[in-house]
């Protein structure tokens, strides 16, 4: 069954398409259903008797592309040497970059789908724009922030709901941060090239900093025994998580790139099955992967990257039966950083952002100084969400409240909600739909945010429920 935004996203795609644009971007959160939907479209051209690619860089996410077709029921083959699904009289087609890139003949495409989108920067996808001057493009992507923007695939970007609303609406589970002792990045430089940083140079700072003995230990204070992967570094760092991981009394194992696919494989599900309880990694577990049974990620690698922090948080947001939440325990700096996920940034095609000074005041974690709870406060609200202490906040500061190395909770639950960024509509839509009550829409709000922000938000919820009730 199609989902609400999932149609939202179809038929604001067919207008773009209808009015002339022949370039629109999909943004959607990791487990929101960006397959269901592009595959939506490609149902439709092909019932037109029309051509599609689908292009994607490397041989992994061509399977998968060409995995989720199959499952939507969409005839297709593969453009990619030596490829198992090779059909080249489909009409649609999933194609690798590279190999689209080596060929002087391509493909007939009235539609031209570009899957992870935000990977799309090379000079490869601007002449694959300029090959196909009549065909229309979907680019598609949960963290559509490249650098130097993807105006050169899309005039336009469809975003049907935010990463928060998916939340509200029990769509994905929802993150419960935990954030550890500051690892010092003084000296770590940017790589120009990455826009990271220098990669020897952060791997050196985390050896210097206490991680490595924190990690396990948190491991078992908060999670022990529920599914993690982990990110590090580097091989080196990763190796050495799983040893301490293993000391501790933890099974744990390591994969990277090098790593052949049916030890990975073997890996995640020895991690499914509970055979072993961590997995650690080196940059392979980012994109292309859907673990939904897991309930922790750890980050022991800072980044400077947005997309990447989305992307590694994301493996942990799809749900299954029994999963609402999940941990983050963040080990290096990243939610202070970033922000907590939910503070969504919007997608700008030109790759503009607004100046740091002023997302960082709008994003910016505030601590509790009694519980180190880290929030945004909401008008009204006068105490810690998490220990009721009178709020006597401060911008986060890592060195000065963090001298033993304890995990300090960093809830989302007591953070982007509390200024006033509770999805009420949501909730009023999702009482309507299921002809609930009004009282359902206050009572979910305590109990998740606290009767004091459920007062608060009293009024605002009678309101949206009225407007719903006044719809014919």
């Amino acid at each position: 069954m199609i989902r609400w935004y999932q149609q939202k996203a179809l038929d604001e795609i067919r207008a773009h398409f209808a009015a002339g644009t022949k370039k629109a971007l999909l943004h959607a959160a990791t487990g929101s259903g960006k397959t269901v939907i592009f595959c939506e479209v490609l149902k439709g051209v092909h019932a037109k008797g029309k051509h599609a690619i689908i292009v994607a860089r490397g041989k992994a996410l061509i399977d998968q592309a060409s995995q989720r077709l199959f499952r939507e029921g969409v005839p297709h083959g593969c453009i990619q040497a030596h490829h198992w699904n090779h059909r080249p009289l489909e009409r649609i087609q999933v194609c690798s970059i590279d190999t689209l890139h080596r060929r002087s003949a391509l493909p007939p495409a009235d539609l031209v789908v570009i899957d992870e989108a935000h990977l799309a920067t090379s000079s490869a996808f601007r002449r694959l724009v300029a090959a196909y001057p009549n065909a229309f493009f979907l680019a598609v992507s949960a963290t559509p922030h490249a650098p130097g923007g993807l105006s050169h695939i899309a005039d336009v970007v469809v975003h049907p709901i935010s990463i928060g609303q998916l939340m509200d609406e029990d769509y994905l589970a929802r993150p419960i941060y935990y954030a550890p002792t500051h690892v010092n990045l003084g000296g770590v430089q940017v790589d120009r090239k990455t826009g990271d940083y220098n990669a020897f140079q952060l791997g050196q700072a985390v050896e210097r900093s206490a991680i490595y003995g924190d990690v396990p230990r948190h491991y078992k204070q908060l999670a022990d025994g529920q599914p993690a992967v982990l990110f590090a570094v580097n091989v080196k760092h990763s190796l050495e998580f799983v040893e301490r991981f293993k000391a501790a009394g933890i099974a744990a194992a390591h994969i990277d790139a090098e790593t052949p696919k049916a030890q990975r494989e073997k890996c995640l599900e020895d991690l499914e099955a509970g055979r072993i309880q961590v997995v650690s990694n080196v940059g392979i577990l980012t994109t292309g992967v859907d673990l939904p049974f897991l309930k922790v990620v750890i980050l022991a690698r800072p980044t400077r990257s947005y997309n990447l922090f989305i992307q590694m948080i994301g493996r942990c947001t799809r749900i299954v039966p029994g999963k609402k939440t999940f941990l983050v325990l963040d080990h290096a700096n990243n939610v202070e950083t970033h922000g907590f996920i939910e503070n969504e940034r919007k997608c700008d095609l030109t790759g503009k952002r607004k100046r740091a000074s002023a997302i960082d005041e709008e994003r910016k974690p505030r601590l509790c100084l009694k519980c180190y709870a880290m929030f945004r406060q909401i008008k009204g609200v006068s105490k810690c969400p998490l220990c009721n202490a009178p709020l006597e906040t401060r911008t986060v500061n890592r060195d000065a409240v963090e001298e033993g190395g304890e995990l300090i909770q960093v809830s989302f639950q007591a953070a982007n909600k509390y200024a006033g960024q509770i999805n009420i509509a949501g909730l009023v839509r999702q009482a309507v739909e299921r002809n609930y009550k009004l009282g359902w829409v206050y009572h979910h709000v305590k109990e998740r945010y606290g009767k004091e922000h459920a007062k608060i938000l009293w009024k605002e919820i009678r309101s949206e429920f009225g407007k719903y009730k006044k719809d014919p």
